[in-house]
This record gives structure tokens, sequence and C-alpha cells, in this order.
């Protein structure tokens, strides 16, 4: 459990009770709720945890909330651990989260955007005669195929979710869902009607997006530090103004949920973690790859396990021997631009061996793990200072280990570090 991923759970793994036991266990989980509380002007607490199914299932009601359970399962998560996952991303609505847990939104900004984001495509729903429904068995190929055949001046259909390599969902017009829906049953595919109010990640929200654009126009996203995938392309967002454009266009494209989990696997993510109500994309995650460690924090055997093995101060020593090891990384593919061979082999190639011998000491977390990584960053400096690194290549390469970090704390020491370089 080395290199973490955390996804966020979407609209409609809303139920009645969610958060509840959470709350009475942690307080972190509680503040959040109360926070949203605050933010939105009405309980959201009572509401998810005791409130009316149809008030909750409202998109400017379950958006918040599914927002505020997620957060509060990550703050959870965060403040026992400390780890930071290597990559983040949500799925539609669960990217509000993603970004609000990395760090490029506050969750103050985030609440206010998918409470708005709610009550325009609550809207729109209203206005448009649109329905969804989740093609199992056939290739997403095919179902493009039969959308772009069927789509005409008169109605909408195309693909909205790419869930997994066997589940395609649609959505446009109710006549075309209901007829596409016919079609692929007859030919031995297996349809489920889903329970929504309109035709969502597709054009019949247009309007929404052009309002939800103009609204965005009042909020700054910071440039992410950890890698966030966007579900409109399946690729990291490059930067504040990237996730602004992107989040726009999410509302009438479909969510490339395939291409997110393939680009968890390509960088080698062997832990997937979903904080949220429900366990759907865990088991999206499961149905990729078995080899995979996959947990919903919503799950209590999957909350208990996940505790359980980083308790194990062995589990934990890894990131910090992780670290050390990006640190030799550094030190070896950097440029020598050094002349006196003496100052080399004492600052360089000395300096390296004491790194390993540090690196071999780390069988266990404790109190002292942090005091050698320290001294690691000092031993890194001397070594790029010796090999006459410029001031710039320096600061991007410890940059880069905050980014990789994978543990707040180590991103905090390496942070303080920094400042008085």
């Amino acid at each position: 459990m080395n290199k973490i991923g955390a996804v966020f759970s979407g609209q409609g793994s809303q139920y009645v009770g969610m958060g509840k036991e959470l709350c009475e266990n942690f307080s972190v989980a509680k503040e959040t709720f109360q926070e949203a509380n605050e933010k939105l002007k009405f309980d959201l607490m009572k509401l998810c945890f005791e409130g009316d199914e149809n008030e909750l299932k409202r998109p400017e009601n379950c958006q918040p909330a599914v927002l505020t359970l997620s957060t509060a399962f990550y703050r959870v998560f965060s403040n026992e651990f400390g780890i930071k996952p290597r990559i983040f991303a949500g799925h539609s609505l669960g990217e509000y989260s993603a970004l609000t847990c990395e760090g490029s939104v506050s969750f103050s900004d985030a609440l206010a955007m998918v409470k708005k984001r709610g009550e325009l495509i609550g809207k729109a729903a209203t206005t448009t005669d649109g329905t969804m429904a989740a093609i199992i068995d056939i290739n997403s190929d095919i179902i493009e195929d039969y959308c772009n055949e069927r789509k005409n001046d008169s109605g909408i259909l195309s693909v909205s979710n790419y869930n997994t390599e066997k589940q395609t969902v649609i959505s446009g017009n109710v006549g075309l869902v209901d007829e596409a829906a016919k079609y692929f049953e007859n030919i031995g595919a297996t349809v489920k009607r889903l329970n929504v109010t309109g035709g969502f990640h597709s054009l019949l929200l247009s309007d929404a997006a052009v309002k939800f654009k103009s609204f965005l126009e009042d909020y700054e996203f910071l440039d992410p530090k950890q890698e966030v995938i966007s579900n409109t392309n399946g690729l990291p967002y490059k930067n504040g103004k990237d996730i602004k454009e992107k989040l726009v266009k999410q509302i009438v494209q479909p969510v490339k949920w395939v291409d997110t989990m393939n680009y968890f696997l390509r960088t080698r993510i062997d832990t997937v973690i979903e904080f949220g109500p429900k366990k759907t994309l865990r088991n999206f995650f499961r149905s990729l790859d078995q080899k995979l460690s996959t947990f919903s924090y919503d799950d209590p055997e999957n909350f208990n396990e996940v505790r359980k093995q980083l308790k194990d101060a062995s589990i934990i020593a890894e990131q910090y021997r992780d670290f050390i090891q990006r640190c030799i990384s550094i030190i070896a593919c950097t440029k020598n631009n050094a002349i006196n061979e003496d100052m080399y082999k004492k600052n360089v190639i000395d300096t390296c061996e004491e790194i390993r011998s540090i690196e071999k000491s780390i069988i266990t977390y404790d109190s002292n793990t942090l005091e050698l990584c320290r001294r690691v960053l000092q031993l890194t400096q001397t070594a790029l200072d010796t090999k006459m690194i410029p001031q710039i290549e320096r600061e991007e390469r410890f940059k880069e280990l905050i980014v990789k970090s994978g543990n707040y704390e180590l991103e905090s020491m390496i942070d303080r570090f920094c400042r008085v370089l």
C-alpha cells in the first residue's frame, strides 16, 4: 500500500443515513458537516442522517451532500495517517471532491459550486425531456455508432459515461433512449434504466453549462500539486484555468472513467481507496484489474482493513524509503558541473552511500524517521551544491519531491527546508 490513488463518488450514490456513524466516531467528520451547514444555510447533516429520500435525491441537495461526506471521509483518512495519495479522481460530481481534497479549491467554494451546479442541472431536467440508461455487455464502439446513427434534429442521444469495459451509459431524449434500450436488449445486452431526472452529460444540459460558466467566473482554482484527473479526457489537469474550462465541458460531455482507471494503472498505482457513499467506483476498479488493492471507506470491513494496514509501521516506512530513493535518483540524474574530483567523491559519491545506509536503517516508522529524512535532504542539498547545479533547477527538483512525497508530514518538512535554501 505504497502508491495510493484516491477516487470520489458521484451523484446517485447518496442514501439516507450516510455519514451518521462516521460523525459519531470522528470529530473531524462532524466538523465537516457543521461547516457545510453554515455555508449552505440549512441542516445538511439532518437531511443526510434522517431526511426524506426524495428530498435528498434532488440535485441541489444530493450534490453538496455527497461532496460533504466524501470530504469528511478523506479528512478522517488524512488526519489519522497523514498519507497523501499520488493521484486524485472523481466520477462526475466526485471531481469536485477530488479537487477539494487535493487542495485546488476550498471546501467552502466547492460547496457553493456544486449547490449551483445542482440547481442548474435540476432546472434543466424539468425543462428537457431527458433520461439515461446503462448498457451492459456491449462494446462501447457499437453503442457510439448506434447513437451517431439515431440522433437527429428532433432529439439528442449520446454516450454519457464510459464506466467500465462492460458498462456504458447513454443519455438523451426519453423516446430515443427507450428505443436504444429495446434495441440493445434484443441483441443480448442487459439494460438498466437509471432513476434520474434528466439526460446528464449530454447536450440537453447546454443551457445549464452556459450559465455555470458565468457562475464560475467569480471563482479561482489553484494549480494542482498532485495529479487530478479530468473526466473529459482521462488525463491530469494542467492548471487552474484548465480546471475551470473542463468543469464546464464536463456538464455536456461524457465521463471517461475507463480512461481514468487506465491512467491509474499506467502510473502503477497499487491501491485505490474510494471516499464517498457506497462502493461503486471500488467495484469499477475491481472489474478492471483484480490485482489492485481496492477499498471503499463507506464499507465498514474495507474501512477497518485500510486502518489496520496503514497502522502497520513497516507499511508507513515504505513511504519514507520511497522518498529517500527519489533523493538518490535526483543526485544521480542531475548533470555534474564540478571540477574538483576529491570534493565530488566526498560530497556526492560518499554522500549517496550515507543516504543508502539511512534507507536500509528505516525498517519501521518511529519517532526518529522524519529526522533521518531531514538528514537525507541536507545530504541531497550538499551533493547538488557540489555538482554546481543552478538554483532554479535545484528548486524544481525539490518541488518534485514535494509533489511526489505521498505524505503530508514529509511534504511539510520539505517545504520548510526549501524556505531556508
